[in-house]
């Protein structure tokens, strides 16, 4: 995702600093004023469905014969990538690098192996 407007760099830290999240409602605080981000909020600002399969770590059966690990590996990493060994986040181009820390900080939050991908994460890319 990308923004074309201005934005404030030091209000973008601190909103990201004091940013938590309680039963998939995101609450931080910018200058004293509250800021809650809920389902139909984030909808409203990124066009993003929140409906769809929910995702159980396999694939979904309509489409797992046409999924192409290799494929979808191709499609993110930039051209310089090694497509034989472990997916490292730094091989990706930029678009995905955004939205696979949105994944695994926001959506799916993890605490260790974030510079390398899991096939999960290559699946929701």
């Amino acid at each position: 995702m990308s923004l074309n407007l201005p934005y404030f760099l030091e209000f973008v830290k601190v909103f990201y600093n004091n940013l938590k999240i309680q039963d998939g409602v995101l609450y931080s605080e910018v200058h004293n004023i509250p800021i809650v981000v809920d389902q139909s909020w984030f909808y409203s600002l990124t066009k993003l469905p929140s409906q769809g399969v929910p995702f159980e770590g396999t694939l979904v059966d309509d489409w797992k014969f046409d999924y192409s690990s290799h494929d979808a590996r191709r499609m993110i990493c930039n051209d310089q990538a090694d497509m034989t060994s472990r997916l490292l986040v730094g091989s990706f181009t930029f678009d995905y690098r955004i939205m696979h820390n949105i994944i695994i900080r926001i959506l799916l939050p993890r605490s260790s192996n974030l510079a390398q991908a899991s096939e999960e994460d290559l699946i929701l890319l």
